[in-house]
């Protein structure tokens, strides 16, 4: 197909230059700032723009939201939902309407000063002692191995 398109080259050429997007680091690369990242992965990263336009358009959602995140700029999400959603890529279509579906929690999780971390930690910690007891602990000996742990 992108033979047809003038590519001369061979399928370990294209195998090679995907399998970091496959293995998730472009993603890692994506979403980290551009000053936290080494020099080799600053050089990844600006081929990656470089070679056609997908990327780099969907770098700078990504590098957008992120930022939203960390600052909690609550008041950027309606627009950033609106350039996701009516972007021309489906993966951030999908994402953005997701976000919707859930407006007032992603709304919520960007204005208060609270955070579900501390309860995530516990579920985690309560999950793992279950699975240490292969599933078969009943509440009074959580109980007892929670607060041993």
């Amino acid at each position: 197909m992108i033979q047809a398109q003038g590519f001369a080259g061979c399928y370990e050429l294209v195998a090679n230059y995907l399998a970091p997007l496959r293995r998730g680091e472009a993603a890692f690369l994506f979403l980290r700032r551009s000053a936290e990242l080494t020099d080799s992965e600053q050089q990844e990263l600006a081929r990656m723009r470089e070679q056609d336009g997908a990327p780099a358009a969907i770098y700078q959602l990504t590098q957008e939201l992120a930022s939203m995140v960390r600052e909690r700029h609550a008041e950027n999400l309606d627009r950033w939902l609106t350039r996701a959603a009516t972007s021309v890529y489906p993966e951030l279509q999908r994402f953005a309407n997701g976000i919707r579906r859930d407006y007032a929690a992603v709304r919520a999780a960007l204005c208060l000063p609270w955070s579900q971390g501390p309860v995530e930690g516990q579920i985690t910690k309560l999950k793992l002692v279950k699975r240490q007891m292969y599933g078969r602990g009943k509440l009074d000996l959580l109980r007892v191995r929670l607060h041993a742990a």
